[in-house]
């Protein structure tokens, strides 16, 4: 049976993004013509989360049950190469808990981080959504692996344009983010366009 996963950032007691994760998990639930439901709000309540500091809290669950809720403290991770790699065979629609696909691309990498390309089109790392700078503006390819919690509140914000965005159309852009539930815009690093290989 499949199960996927909610990750929701809680930031000195605060749920981020809660209403987003909640809808991500429903329509997930659907598309698998499931008819449980849980609320996330109601359900985390119930344990006793951390009141200071920055916490990945991990919901997994399943078309039945929740299965296992945890957090631990968040390190972002330090990266400083990327590398264009294919992976036009990778589906990736809901947040899956085997991301077995994901760390094999990964995992022929010699680079920090990959950065998946379908069809000659920019997608997502394996873990993050992307944007790209271009002068004032930030843009996020239309063709997303996984449409992040951060990525959809960015672009009902404003913050951020769909575009697509082929592998090259890089030139175009001056620097990228990464982002996801634990690297809101405003926190992620900048990375020049320069640390990108094979483009």
């Amino acid at each position: 049976m499949s199960q996927w996963i909610e990750t929701i950032a809680l930031k000195e007691g605060v749920l981020k993004n809660i209403l987003w994760h909640q809808q991500r998990m429903e329509l997930t639930l659907v598309a698998h013509e499931s008819s449980f439901f849980v609320d996330l709000f109601i359900l985390l309540s119930k344990y006793d989360l951390p009141q200071n500091g920055y916490y990945k809290v991990r919901v997994l669950y399943n078309t039945r049950q929740v299965l296992d809720v945890n957090w631990q403290l968040y390190t972002p991770r330090q990266l400083n190469t990327f590398e264009l790699v294919d992976g036009t065979h990778i589906d990736y629609s809901y947040k899956d808990a085997n991301r077995t696909q994901l760390e094999e691309l990964k995992e022929e990498s010699k680079e920090d981080e990959i950065i998946i390309v379908q069809k000659n089109c920019i997608t997502d790392t394996s873990f993050t959504n992307l944007v790209f700078q271009q002068g004032e503006y930030w843009y996020t390819p239309t063709s997303y692996l996984l449409n992040g919690t951060q990525r959809q509140y960015l672009l009902a914000e404003n913050l951020i344009t769909q575009r697509e965005i082929t592998r090259t159309d890089l030139s175009l852009y001056s620097h990228f983010k990464l982002i996801n539930a634990m690297l809101p815009f405003e926190i992620a690093p900048t990375y020049s366009i320069n640390q990108i290989k094979n483009r």
